[in-house]
């Protein structure tokens, strides 16, 4: 029984002492290591129960490095993991690294509110604005007519069964 108990604790302090970096060593590094660097606020925020931490839904003011999408969804560890906790409403300068169906940051990454950010900025210069889709009212148009002939054909077949039925 003490030994389970010695093996918990030891545990529970490993997992207590995952995070040992800097945060952002330099500011450099921090640049270069990310695959994508973006300004967002923060919309949403979620436990994710899948992996752990949490999931944090983002809309994109601007950006620098790998996003052009108006919004991003990134993943971040547990506080106690070394995860970065961002605050709906808030406004940040996110880091991320991208695995293979994610974007992921942690406190070590460079994260840091744009309150805090005017020699970052100053850094990373003006960014570009994500643009929303040209065609936006183009594809709109498309999908309407094909849900339209799409119900006409369905329209269509149902009549003409039950016409042969009755025959």
């Amino acid at each position: 029984m003490r030994f389970c108990l010695f093996l918990l604790l030891f545990i529970a302090a490993i997992r207590g002492v995952a995070c040992d970096c800097t945060p952002t060593d330099t500011i450099q590094k921090a640049i270069l290591n990310a695959d994508l660097i973006f300004e967002g606020t923060v919309l949403k925020s979620e436990p994710n129960w899948m992996s752990g931490g949490m999931k944090y839904t983002f809309e994109v003011a601007r950006s620098w490095k790998g996003v052009s999408d108006r919004m991003a969804f990134v993943k971040s560890g547990w506080e106690n993991e070394c995860g970065y906790m961002f605050k709906e409403g808030e406004s940040y300068i996110v880091f991320t690294t991208r695995t293979h169906t994610s974007k992921k940051t942690d406190r070590c990454s460079g994260n840091m509110g744009v309150a805090e950010a005017g020699d970052l900025l100053a850094i990373l210069g003006p960014g570009a604005t994500p643009e929303q889709p040209k065609d936006i009212g183009k594809i709109m148009w498309i999908m309407t007519l094909a849900t339209l002939a799409s119900m006409i054909f369905l329209v269509f077949v149902v009549v003409r069964k039950k016409m042969f039925k009755k025959n």
